[in-house]
């Protein structure tokens, strides 16, 4: 019979390889931080802070052109101080869409704006940020827009906090007229590749204007001991940052207390290591491997199996021995089963998605021909082209789940197809987070509730309003984000609210909501869980279906609805 080695041997001898292991790698890190001082730190990060400035120097300068471009057509569009009204309307639309295009190429510009006090604001919808931060920017704007004015021969940039939102404006005046025009760019982005800089040593950065207005970014609670020189630029912005190297300093002065502490800790973790090795694994496969062998010696299958006999030590041996059969059998019967099962609730999940209604695509037909006889053309064009985008994500069939920005997307262009077709009939509002954006959700499960809306609160005698709310949820039941779906029809009966919030139905057989349905199906093939879909009324009238989607890791338990 081949020798085998005891457990216990094999266990010291990877303690003993892993203590070595550990000492060398302790002394190559105290040789390393012994041979990098402070100052070549130092020197490093104030050559790279430099480098960075520059950079930003010439983007705040690029930015700068852009929207001295826009004051230049300003001034030459002299009918938006005009009392003429219809020449001040034309010459603003021809502003706005000069701003929206510059928006479109410059990334930079979706801040601008162009303002006269207590006469007009023309600014770019743009969709990064919230409803509350857009309407505290302009209002900020409009009150201390002349303290923002700065020289355009000097492009001297200004730092403000609106509501915790820190930006960065350049504005420039054109006295005559009073008209002031102007970008504010967020300070978290354009300010984000010098925090770059503190992905590897902790301190502070401080960036003041030429008004000495600050805007402060701490990598550590404490600002750092070690002062780099001061970066200005012609941007009118100053550039301080400390960094704190206590760490490094510390292993490179006492390189040989740091090993000798690590060597200790490493000795320590081995010795507890082996005890909890010891009673939690070798004691009880010791014992298992007794018990498991007196079964099968009064009368198990053993004796019919073949068995690899491959393993080194006796204990594992015996296991083997044992176990081989009963996983070969038990566990891929198990994992057949699994399988089968996951295949069937991937099934049923297609099947829902691609529950593509025919009728659909007939009223657009229908809806397309109508327009040709009204002679809308352009109508028609931006019609069969959102058409288009819309089958084209209806038929992503193989697709199980898509971003929350592109199912918002999605629903987007759906009502726009609806606003083509009857016009004034919608109003959409959808407020996202931007870190909620890239978040997983079901394919077309929320563009479901939607169509659902259009068929029982949608009328053409009243403006159909739709709203769309994303916000993450933390509990101590539920970790996820949860969206609010509301409209201004007629709401929900009792029954129909009862029926779903109690988790009784799957399936509606009267087909009254079928879209819900499948939804509520969906849910729950998806992440096992009947509670994820809750339906009320809003107020002061309308339904309100509110969506709860764990996170990636699932969340099983269950959760009484609470939540931000």
């Amino acid at each position: 019979m081949k020798k085998r080695v005891s457990l216990s041997r094999i266990t010291i001898a990877v303690q003993g390889s892993l203590f070595t292991v550990v000492l060398g790698l302790a002394l190559l890190v105290g040789f390393y931080f012994q041979k990098n001082t402070v100052e070549e730190e130092a020197a490093a990060r104030g050559a790279e802070l430099t480098a960075r400035v520059r950079e930003l120097e010439s983007r705040l300068n690029r930015d700068a052109l852009q929207v001295k471009e826009i004051l230049y057509e300003v001034i030459d569009n002299n009918g938006l101080w005009s009392e003429d009204k219809d020449h001040k309307y034309f010459d603003k639309m021809a502003v706005k869409k000069l701003m929206s295009d510059k928006s479109l190429l410059h990334p930079d510009l979706e801040t601008l704006f162009v303002c006269r006090k207590e006469d007009f604001y023309l600014g770019i919808a743009y969709q990064q940020r919230i409803g509350s931060q857009r309407l505290a920017y302009r209002d900020y704007v409009m009150e201390h827009v002349s303290e923002l004015v700065s020289d355009s021969n000097q492009n001297l940039w200004k730092i403000r906090e609106i509501d915790g939102v820190t930006y960065c404006f350049l504005v420039y005046e054109y006295p005559k007229a009073g008209i002031y025009v102007g970008v504010g760019l967020p300070g978290n982005e354009i300010f984000s590749d010098l925090k770059i800089l503190f992905e590897v040593v902790q301190g502070s950065m401080t960036i003041k204007d030429c008004d000495d207005q600050p805007y402060v970014y701490y990598a550590s609670e404490e600002p750092g001991e070690i002062r780099l020189e001061s970066v200005s630029s012609n941007a009118g912005l100053t550039f301080e940052c400390n960094i704190d190297v206590n760490a490094l300093e510390f292993m490179r002065r006492s390189t040989f207390a740091s090993v000798l502490l690590i060597v200790f800790v490493s000795v320590g973790s081995i010795l507890v290591q082996n005890l909890i090795l010891r009673g939690a694994v070798i004691r009880p496969v010791t014992k298992l491997s007794g018990q498991v062998r007196n079964a099968a010696d009064e009368g198990g299958r053993i004796e019919q199996l073949v068995i690899a006999e491959d393993a080194k030590t006796e204990e594992i041996y015996t296991l083997q021995a044992v176990l081989n059969h009963l996983l070969q059998e038990v566990l891929s019967g198990r994992i057949q089963l699994y399988k089968n099962q996951v295949e069937k609730k991937d099934g049923e999940l297609r099947q829902l998605r691609s529950q593509l209604r025919p009728h659909f695509y007939l009223n657009a037909i229908m809806t397309v021909s109508s327009m040709t006889y009204q002679n809308r053309n352009e109508d028609i064009r931006e019609y069969l082209a959102r058409l288009s985008d819309h089958m084209r994500y209806m038929m992503r069939i193989m697709t199980s789940t898509v971003t929350l920005k592109e199912e918002l997307s999605h629903i987007e262009n759906y009502v726009n197809m609806q606003e083509i077709k009857f016009p004034s009939s919608v109003i959409l509002m959808t407020e996202c987070p931007g870190d909620l954006e890239r978040a997983r959700i079901p394919h077309l499960l929320l563009y479901t509730v939607v169509e659902n809306a259009f068929k029982y609160a949608m009328t053409l005698q009243e403006t159909m309003v739709l709203t769309i709310t994303c916000g993450g949820i933390a509990t101590e039941d539920f970790d996820g984000y949860r969206v609010v779906l509301e409209d201004n029809g007629k709401g929900f009966d009792e029954e129909t609210r009862r029926r779903y919030n109690d988790g009784e139905i799957l399936e509606d057989r009267e087909e009254k909501h079928i879209g819900l349905s499948n939804v509520k199906r969906s849910l729950l093939l998806q992440y096992g869980r009947k509670d994820l879909l809750r339906l009320s009324n809003a107020l002061p009238h309308g339904a309100r279906v509110e969506i709860w989607i764990p996170n990636e890791k699932g969340n099983r338990n269950g959760f009484d609805g609470t939540g931000s």
